[in-house]
């Protein structure tokens, strides 16, 4: 533990003067967007889902009072009937002391109903609290009861670009484990660096995000230093990003974990699909071509109990964007790059799977309406019995 705070302060050192020739980033609300997704795997197991981000209640003068983001998530495995996959949201009123309040239910890998919610009490002080119901026999139930903390460290060096500390600490009963937690969490206008630690799981993320420019996070997790559970890694880049996914705001969800309480960084943990995604279970894994623009790139691992282990990388470009060539909206929007899976004793076999992905991104239907088209194929190069493909077809529009 006193390795990882000792990191955190080196870090955000150099984190801090990183800042010096940079200029603080815009901070407006992001717009209120909708998407109706199709996912199918094209062996018959298809998705379906329907998902609000940042939705608000303006008063006369245009201030939020009420802001939330939410979804339902469908599977159709069997041609004859649809699943529940997940359905939820949160819900976040600035004007009442910043009270957020979660409900999700969800089906399939973590079958289980959760209910957090968290409230400002007074100046930098938070309370937060939230209890799981578990429907898979043999799990028990979750709770937590948190305390946050927010400290202004001064100016970073950069005008406009404060250094924070979140710092928090807790009781967590994961699944019958209970046990103290603790969380740092520093950070200024560009990015942030923090960990998260319990007698369950211990975590640790950074992340840098130059407006309009380069953008980059590594998040790592162990959860075997209790019961035996999964420990993994993951990795984005992008040549140029200002999207929410790189901001900090999402980023501290993803280092604080499952009991972070985050309106930034909702559920919809469905969208995970063909991939496993295990970091928290109130993380979007936001499709990669989304998140940049140039080249981005994805690698995630994970590390399972039974000596299970797999690893996901991709990396796309827009072929049209880096010639610097003044194409039309369609144009820009194509992407293309490399594929890799690779598996390790999963069900008793070990592969490498080589391919490719291919689509267009943000076609412009009618208003601010866009579709969106992704081929993933690994496998290409091997037998047919090892193909493993995703189609992903999606419209979206800002609202």
């Amino acid at each position: 533990m006193k390795k990882l705070i000792l990191g955190l302060c080196v870090a955000s050192l150099s984190l801090a003067g990183s800042a010096l020739a940079q200029q603080p980033p815009a901070s407006p609300l992001p717009p209120t967007k909708a998407e109706a997704i199709f996912r199918n795997d094209l062996d018959g197991t298809s998705r379906y889902e329907s998902n609000l981000f940042n939705g608000r209640v303006s008063n006369s003068g245009g201030a939020p009072v009420l802001m939330g983001s939410g979804g339902i998530g469908l599977v159709d495995a069997s041609n004859e009937t649809f699943d529940l996959s997940y359905a939820g949201g949160t819900l976040k009123a600035p004007t009442l002391n910043d009270a957020t309040i979660i409900y999700n239910t969800s089906s399939g890998f973590r079958s289980e109903d959760d209910y957090q919610g968290k409230v400002r009490v007074f100046g930098p002080l938070s309370v937060a609290g939230g209890y799981t119901r578990s429907r898979i026999e043999g799990v028990a139930d979750s709770n937590f009861y948190t305390l946050w903390h927010n400290l202004s460290l001064g100016d970073s060096g950069t005008k406009g670009s404060p250094l924070t500390l979140l710092s928090r600490a807790g009781y967590v009963d994961w699944e019958g484990v209970p046990s103290g937690e603790g969380s740092l969490l520093i950070s200024d206008s560009y990015g942030s660096i923090g960990g998260n630690y319990n007698k369950e799981q211990w975590r640790f993320g950074a992340g840098y995000a130059v407006p309009k420019g380069m953008a980059g996070e590594i998040l790592v997790l162990d959860n075997d230093i209790g019961r035996p559970g999964a420990n993994g890694f993951m990795f984005n880049w992008a040549l140029r990003s200002s999207h929410p996914f790189f901001s900090n705001a999402a980023r501290e969800s993803r280092i604080l974990g499952v009991d972070s309480v985050s309106y930034q960084n909702p559920i919809l943990r469905g969208s995970t699909f063909l991939d496993p995604y295990l970091f928290t279970n109130y993380n979007r894994l936001q499709y990669l071509q989304d998140v940049g623009d140039g080249v981005v790139m994805r690698a995630r691992g994970f590390s399972l109990p039974n000596d299970t282990k797999v690893l996901f990388a991709d990396v796309l470009a827009f072929p049209v964007q880096l010639a610097e060539c003044s194409g039309s909206a369609i144009l820009n929007g194509i992407f293309v790059g490399p594929a890799y899976n690779w598996t390790q004793d999963v069900k008793n076999a070990s592969a490498d799977l080589f391919g490719g992905t291919v689509g267009i991104r943000a076609i412009p239907l009618a208003s601010s309406l866009n579709l969106n088209v992704a081929y993933r194929n690994v496998g290409l190069f091997q037998s047919d019995s090892q193909v493993e493909q995703d189609l992903l077809v999606y419209l979206s529009g800002f609202l």
